[in-house]
Formats: structure tokens, C-alpha cells, sequence
């Protein structure tokens, strides 16, 4: 197997692991994006909708284990929902047992939007596996879990601490 030669100075930009994830996920997103679209919301709008409605359904969708479980930080996910709440598709509320506890829940015209959600993300995947083949989609898929997964964080930490006491 051929090796990848060292970046220099003049090719570190072009041979950026992050810049080239970036530009994956943005050309991936506007596949996702595009399959979304006839619905009114983006991909990750999509997404959104979906884990609330996943959420409602087994008895509740509080902002912070939302976000929690989306990877955001409880900020962002404000801020991302003010166009479906706009929108009219979620509804804020508070909780009545606490105050501070701040619910999400799906509209009537958010839970028609997630009915059709699954069929446009299948049909997303299924180009994505045309156009990559379904054993490459999988691999990525694989890479992608590990490097968002916790052992990698944990690993990159680890790494910071080392160069820190080097």
C-alpha cells in the first residue's frame, strides 16, 4: 500500500484532515438538505424534529437531555429552534414540577412534517450509498461514530495533556 507523503508547509492546507471533512460534510448535508427541502425545514432541522418527536413519545423532550443527545450545547439548540418555533412546527413550554425545566414539544403541523421525515432520509441515504457503494457509506458511517464517539474525545484530551507536559 502506497503511503501518503508528509505534509509540507506548502501542502499543509490542501491535505487538511479537517478541511476535507468540512467540505464532506457540507456536500453531504446538501444532500440531506435537498430530500428536505419539499417539507420546509433543512437536514438538521429534520433531525431535530424527529429526536423531539422521538423523545415526546417516550414520555417527554426536556431542552437539555434534547440537546444532550443532538450534541449541542443547550444555547445552540435555542437558538436552532426559534425558526421551527416560528415556524410553528415545536412549542417551548416549562415545566409545571419545576420552573427552570424547559420542555419541547412537536405541533400538529411539526408531527405531519417528522410522518414524512423517514421516507426522504431513506431515499438520501440510498443516493448516498449509490453514489459512494453501500460497503464505502458504511465504512464512513463507522469512522465517523469513532471519531464523534467518546473514546476519541477522550483520546484527544489525552493527547493535549502530553503535548502540555512535553
Amino acid at each position: 500500500m502506497a503511503r501518503t507523503p508528509e505534509p509540507t508547509r506548502d501542502t499543509a492546507a490542501d491535505e487538511c484532515l479537517s478541511t476535507a471533512l468540512r467540505q464532506a460534510t457540507r456536500r453531504l448535508g446538501a444532500v440531506y438538505d435537498a430530500a428536505m427541502a419539499p417539507l420546509g425545514v433543512n437536514g438538521t432541522q429534520a433531525r431535530l424534529l424527529w429526536k423531539i418527536g422521538a423523545l415526546q413519545e417516550e414520555g417527554g423532550a426536556p431542552l437539555k437531555r434534547v440537546a444532550e443527545e443532538m450534541g449541542y450545547q443547550v444555547s445552540a439548540l435555542s437558538h436552532a429552534l426559534k425558526p421551527l418555533e416560528r415556524d410553528g412546527l415545536v412549542q417551548v413550554t416549562q415545566s409545571r414540577a419545576d420552573r427552570r425545566v424547559r420542555h419541547l414539544e412537536l405541533t400538529g403541523k411539526g408531527r405531519g412534517i417528522v410522518s414524512q421525515i423517514t421516507d426522504r432520509w431513506l431515499s438520501a441515504n440510498a443516493r448516498i450509498d449509490r453514489a459512494l457503494g453501500r460497503a464505502e457509506a458504511e465504512a464512513l458511517m463507522r469512522l465517523a461514530s469513532k471519531v464523534a464517539g467518546p473514546e476519541f474525545a477522550r483520546a484527544m484530551a489525552r493527547g493535549e495533556e502530553e503535548e502540555e507536559e512535553g
